[in-house]
């Protein structure tokens, strides 16, 4: 009988470690930033990139960074978070349009309305 309890005893800490270590590795996959998507201007200097950050856990809101740049010598980050009733981000959470001296993103979520955020060009015209 001892050996018995002492089996089901070993055999339940050895699915708990399994389990927590499933899950943590869960939680590190889902929480790493990735890109949802990327746009590039007209004249093809600019770069528009969409990352998730931080994704929803069960029904909580995507953290969310649009990045400008301008090959590798400028760049502009903005950080904001997108309530999608908890489902993953996809390209159809932006539209983008481009400019002459700007571009103007929305972002959209099914449980808010449309953010715009207009991101100004970065020149070297003051140096």
């Amino acid at each position: 009988m001892k050996k018995k309890t002492g089996s089901i005893i070993l055999h339940m800490i050895a699915i708990f470690i399994i389990l927590s270590f499933a899950i943590n590795m869960g939680v590190n996959y889902i929480n790493r930033p990735t890109m949802i998507s990327q746009s590039i201007s007209t004249d093809g200097v600019y770069t528009l990139d969409f990352v998730e950050t931080q994704s929803p856990t069960f029904f909580s809101q995507s953290d969310v960074c649009i990045v400008l740049k301008r090959g590798n010598e400028e760049k502009q980050e903005f950080y904001t978070e997108i309530a999608n009733d908890g489902k993953r981000l996809d390209q159809n959470n932006w539209e983008v349009i481009w400019n002459e001296d700007r571009v103007t993103v929305t972002l959209k979520g099914e449980e808010q309305d449309d953010q715009v955020i207009v991101m100004r060009f970065m020149t070297n015209k003051y140096r």
